[in-house]
């Protein structure tokens, strides 16, 4: 669409230079005549609502200034058309397409001294700024358009104040720094994706072949390319492991390091969740980059002082206090048939001992028939019946009749509660929940997508006393209130801001990059859509 968008574009413009007779003047007004000629004509059209409006404001903007050209003169076109063409060229080192940027185009006339040409090129640059400054500032693509459950709505600038800004910049390289996103997490993507394109233009890395796992000290005729691999990646630093078919010590450190780079137990086993991981190409690693730098794009990077992020791809949780981490822990996050939205919310409330609510196709599908055969079962799980606010006699009630609960079930504080011991209230509009667990076990594998898309945190009594510990509270008081089997809800005095992200590739601080599996299907929507 964007092709065809260009080319009527383009054409519409041509015509309209070719029909314009200007004669030569000595006081740099050709060009604004052209210009003005062109506005006016009421040819100018493109068949996207979305262009159109870009290309109304940028028109608007135009007269109001009696259409005096912004990046050409009537000797030629500017330092400024000059640099922005530069730059726009250079759009692949933070993962756009150069060839969505009129290029050709631009290319064809910035040589041109012709006043009817230098109006096409004046509005085609302002036209191509324009989108390139907001692809680059706030993304290509609208994120509930391309997935409805990313709940984040980019701050996307207008076409008025960016043109207005590229105006007044003395610099267009140095003004463009300026619309690149905050985050330092952001730059550490663009340097890999160079360092990836790299190693893909060096041949990339080898292909490592089907087999059983290999252990630490053991002999395999793959160690060697398993090495040259690991090599190129970063992991294993030059000439520190050896150079035969052992599995040696080095080496089984630098497998240590690619398995906590990629999500994985760091077991030291080639085993075959290793070498699933090692055989994914550099062409793929580099388009999960270039998808995440999307992703930070829709982030401007203002993340509060305090703030707890989850990352679902990661199954990761952090609470940062005045950008300091303080705490960490593992979290299960929704199947991919439930899957967990991107979204943000405020933790307003821990609750210890929650009553957990248990939804209704839950109490149908495994309630109501354990209830047909004994209602004994609702005193030995602590759960209780109720209409409206009216406790329900489950004596009084003929099960056998029922072919739907329909009573609301809650459960008070008992081993089998889904919530765990603590919860973490944040109120948001897709019944989403932050709370423990009823058992670790889930915490002990590698990938964690097994609740129905609320998140199931590892230690949540370490994560409330991060949160209470200026209230007063405890790790003894905490478990106190725990063993008193009472409901307790604890207001924070200020709320703490919440950011549920989904990134499948990132960069440390001390630049190493780190990989997951895109489980949601995202990446594959994403990369789609930028196409």
């Amino acid at each position: 669409m964007r092709v065809l968008v260009r080319a009527v574009f383009v054409i519409v413009l041509l015509w309209l230079a070719g029909s314009l007779q200007l004669a030569t003047a000595a006081n740099n007004e050709n060009v604004a005549r052209a210009l003005k000629a062109i506005a006016t004509s009421g040819q100018l059209k493109l068949e996207d609502p979305e262009g159109n409006e870009r290309l109304f404001q940028i028109l608007t903007f135009y007269e109001g200034r009696n259409f005096k050209p912004i990046w050409t003169r009537d000797s030629g076109a500017k330092s400024k058309a000059r640099h922005m063409l530069l730059i726009l060229r250079s759009a692949a080192a933070q993962g756009l397409e150069p060839a969505h940027y009129a290029i050709d185009q631009i290319e064809e006339r910035i040589d041109s001294e012709d006043p009817g040409v230098l109006a096409v090129l004046d509005i085609l640059l302002s036209q191509t700024f324009t989108r390139f400054a907001r692809d680059l500032s706030k993304g290509r693509v609208v994120p509930s358009q391309v997935d409805n459950e990313l709940h984040i709505v980019p701050n996307v600038p207008g076409p008025l104040s960016l043109i207005e800004a590229a105006e007044v910049a003395d610099d267009m390289r140095d003004h463009i720094l300026t619309l690149l996103p905050r985050s330092s997490r952001y730059g550490r993507l663009v340097a890999a994706l160079e360092r990836y394109r790299k190693i893909a233009a060096d041949g990339g890395w080898p292909k490592i072949p089907a087999g059983e796992k290999i252990l630490p000290g053991g002999d395999d005729p793959r160690i060697p390319a398993i090495r040259l691999m690991l090599g190129v990646m970063g992991d294993l630093a030059p000439q520190t492991s050896g150079t035969g078919t052992v599995y040696d010590e080095p080496l089984n450190l630098a497998v240590k390091s690619f398995q906590v780079r990629h999500g994985l137990i760091p077991h030291g086993m080639i085993d075959a969740g290793t070498q699933r991981a090692m055989n994914v190409t550099v062409e793929q690693r580099i388009g999960q980059l270039i998808v995440n730098m999307e992703r930070r794009r829709w982030d401007d990077g203002a993340l509060a002082e305090t703030h707890v992020l989850v990352n679902g791809a990661d199954q990761y949780l952090k609470l940062v206090r005045g950008g300091k981490t303080v705490f960490t822990a593992l979290v299960v996050v929704g199947r991919p048939t439930n899957r967990t939205p991107v979204f943000t919310a405020n933790v307003e409330q821990v609750v210890i001992n929650p009553v957990w609510q248990m939804p209704a196709d839950v109490a149908d599908a495994e309630l109501l028939p354990a209830l047909q055969r004994s209602p004994s079962v609702l005193k030995e799980r602590r759960l209780t019946l109720y209409d409206g606010e009216r406790k329900v006699n489950a004596r009084a009630v003929d099960w056998s009749k029922l072919e739907k609960l329909p009573y609301v079930v809650r459960q008070a504080a008992h081993p089998a509660n889904p919530l765990g011991p603590l919860e973490f209230r944040m109120p948001n509009g897709y019944g989403i929940g932050l709370h423990g667990a009823r058992g670790g076990g889930q915490f002990l594998k590698e990938q964690r997508f097994f609740s129905s898309g609320s998140m199931r945190v590892e230690s949540p009594g370490e994560l409330a006393l991060a949160l209470l510990d200026d209230q007063g509270w405890t790790k003894e008081k905490i478990a106190g209130v725990i063993r008193s089997q009472k409901e307790k809800v604890i207001a924070l005095e200020a709320p703490v801001p919440i950011y549920v992200t989904y990134y499948t590739a990132w960069v440390n601080k001390d630049r190493s990059v780190h990989f997951r599996d895109d489980v949601y299907g995202r990446d594959r929507r994403l990369a789609d859509a930028l196409r």
